[in-house]
């Protein structure tokens, strides 16, 4: 009986130390990835014009709020379907972990900007997708926003669901306000 017992516990510790393995070469890997990626990136500014007009204001409704909600749920979705272009671009998601396209909401001297970063490869694809869906949108090349100033400190966040599933939190149909408003007051 002893013996089978440490049977079990070496295959449980084998099976333990090759998790521990897979999991410490996968961030390795990782590591790497981005290090060697990190000159093929691009960053973008994008710059969305207010529609500031009387007649514009008067306008805006609920409806018309939730229909620009539904779009850029549309912007993403076709932006989330650059990852299955080809095996290349599955096996950098899987294997390396790596983000094909990033977004940022940068807060500087009181003003909100958008920044979206994404690699070379893919830069006329996100910019094309930008422009179909917002065609008035102005979208500058720019060098990584430093946010970095001598007194004062960096503080970045990383929102993540808890369930890895494509549910959203709330339906854009069942919201009250504006969710990037909440977001951006904070800021």
């Amino acid at each position: 009986m002893i013996d089978f017992l440490w049977t079990i516990f070496r295959y449980f510790i084998y099976a333990l130390a090759l998790f521990v393995t897979y999991k410490l070469v996968r961030e390795a890997m990782h590591y790497f990835a981005i290090r060697k990626a990190r000159d093929e990136i691009v960053h973008y500014k994008v710059l969305v014009p207010r529609n500031d007009s009387q007649k514009d204001r008067q306008e805006e409704t609920e409806k018309d709020f939730r229909e620009k909600i539904g779009i850029m749920s549309q912007f993403y979705r076709s932006l989330h379907e650059i990852r299955e272009l080809d095996l290349r671009n599955r096996i950098r998601v899987w294997l390396y972990g790596m983000d094909i396209v990033s977004f940022q909401l940068v807060c500087r001297n009181s003003l909100i900007e958008f920044h979206v970063t994404t690699f070379k490869e893919y830069a006329d694809i996100v910019e094309k997708t930008i422009t179909s869906y917002y065609p008035h949108a102005s979208i500058d090349v720019t060098e990584p926003p430093k946010l970095d100033r001598e007194g004062y400190f960096v503080r970045a966040y990383y929102a993540y669901l808890v369930k890895p599933f494509w549910y959203p939190i709330k339906m854009y149909k069942e919201i009250e306000s504006d969710p990037l408003n909440g977001m951006t007051n904070t800021l």
